[in-house]
């Protein structure tokens, strides 16, 4: 159908790489890459109007670019809807190929079935049970393969954990026979130094014998001992040798988009630090994205260092429910991917049970943003009741933004058990929540602070040095 091809390539419009365009002056329909190959127009020119001959009736269009016209749907929808019947009807007869020949393995019309395709040696379903039959066939062939792929995922997941692991124990083993080796060195350059000094000593008893030999003519005794003295400081400075400075603990960071987190092995754990404008000079640097990659998609852990003042408080430690959106907001600003992170953020309020307040919770999460405090998420479309609600009870983390896009970056530590449901619950403490005991004890919120925040990967590493 003309209507539905460029006259110009002879190719079927589509939106991909033939989209149809209309010439404003004349109206004929053209495909835009032949509209280009056709127009003359030098871009160095401070002309900025464009100028073709359209290939059907040679008017003459000067205006804008090709590039610039609209696209013609009405061609492009006339032009899908012929491809949808040209594939629904059967290219030798063009009527509607409603059947399957399940041996010639086509799409064949009534007619192809008396002419070329009866008989046994031919199998004829309908084409709609034959696509329901497939479509069944490919979701089974779909889930076995999903199944194996999130199987060898997690191999590999759990292979590159030990890799990160393996390669941080064998840095520290390193630095530790380093250290040992500079220390027995030192040892054995003071043993050097101290036969020096035996030979030095003995010259200088020489001396004192002679000296006090001369004291007694020449009444010297008060220049000499000045000398002693003298001599025995020039002797201790030479024997004073400086300790080597020792690089350990290993320094190792995490980079993102040009900022750094600091990564530190600590009770067994690598523990991920939020992302900061920092300048270190790192032994090993792991790029986030692939941290991300093998970090426990079911339940992440994260933790906050709490302060009041400039005192610390301690560690929270929360396992996130990854499955919730709000659960990943949260571990984005705990690890500050897209610039603002809970480090350096306030308490905001605290709630206490009351006979006409049923429960308590201590609110968390206004966050210091280029100077500036905010509470306002940094993701949109967050869980909010429904089918997220979830039961009151102490260590549940909830949003505390009841449902305000601007407070969505506030959360609260249940501290207490009590009936009725939450909005949304998104993780739990799972160690620390004596801390926010403590913290919900302090005189005032002014002082009470978040000083550091992150991720722990999620893997138990024995350390053997």
């Amino acid at each position: 159908m003309e209507e539905a091809r460029c006259l110009v390539c002879q190719e079927d419009y589509d939106e991909a790489s033939h989209d149809p365009v209309q010439l404003p002056e004349c109206g004929h329909t053209f495909c835009r890459a032949c509209l280009i190959l056709i127009t003359n127009h030098d871009p160095t020119s401070n002309n900025s109007k464009a100028e073709l001959t359209c290939p059907t009736c040679r008017k003459i269009h000067i205006g804008n670019h090709p590039c610039e016209l609209p696209t013609n749907y009405a061609a492009a929808h006339l032009a899908k809807a012929l491809l949808r019947k040209q594939a629904e009807n059967c290219d030798v007869h063009e009527d509607k190929a409603g059947y399957w020949c399940g041996v010639c393995e086509e799409a064949v019309c009534g007619i192809c079935i008396s002419e070329s395709h009866s008989g046994e040696y031919h199998s004829i379903v309908k084409a709609s049970d034959f696509v329901e039959q497939m479509k069944t066939e490919i979701n089974t062939m779909g889930e076995d393969l999903l199944k194996r792929a999130k199987i060898k995922h997690e191999i590999l997941r759990k292979k590159a954990q030990e890799h990160i692991y393996g390669l941080v124990q064998v840095f520290k083993e390193i630095t530790v026979v380093g250290e040992l080796v500079e220390e027995v060195e030192g040892i054995l350059e003071e043993s050097k130094l101290n036969e020096e000094l035996i030979t030095a000593i003995r010259s200088n008893l020489l001396s004192i014998k002679s000296i006090k030999e001369s004291a007694k003519e020449l009444d010297l005794q008060e220049s000499s001992k000045k000398e002693i003295v003298e001599n025995n400081k020039n002797i201790e400075v030479v024997t004073v040798i400086p300790k080597p400075e020792v690089r350990w603990p290993l320094v190792l960071c995490v980079k993102h988009n040009n900022r750094q987190g600091r990564l530190h092995l600590e009770n067994g754990r690598l523990h991920m630090y939020s992302l900061e404008d920092l300048n270190m000079d790192p032994d090993i640097i792991i790029k986030v994205p692939f941290l991300a990659s093998i970090a426990d998609h079911k339940g992440q852990e994260v933790f906050l260092d709490l302060s009041y003042g400039n005192n610390s408080i301690g560690r929270v430690y929360i396992k996130l429910w990854r499955h919730l959106r709000r659960a990943q907001h949260f571990l984005e600003l705990c690890l500050g991917l897209r610039g603002p992170s809970y480090k350096g953020a306030k308490f905001t309020e605290r709630k206490f049970c009351t006979d006409d307040f049923p429960f308590e919770y201590i609110v968390a999460g206004k966050y210091n943003y280029d100077g500036f405090y905010s509470s306002r998420g940094i993701m949109d479309n967050l869980e909010w009741g429904e089918d997220h609600k979830g039961p009151r009870k102490r260590g549940i983390i909830i949003g505390a933004s009841y449902g305000e896009a601007e407070k969505d970056a506030l959360f609260a530590f249940c501290t207490q058990d009590a009936e009725g449901e939450f909005k949304c619950p998104f993780g739990e403490v799972i160690n620390g929540m004596d801390i926010i005991d403590k913290a919900m004890q302090k005189a005032t919120l002014k002082e009470l602070i978040i000083t550091d925040a992150g991720m722990v990967l999620p893997y138990e590493f024995e350390e053997n040095v």
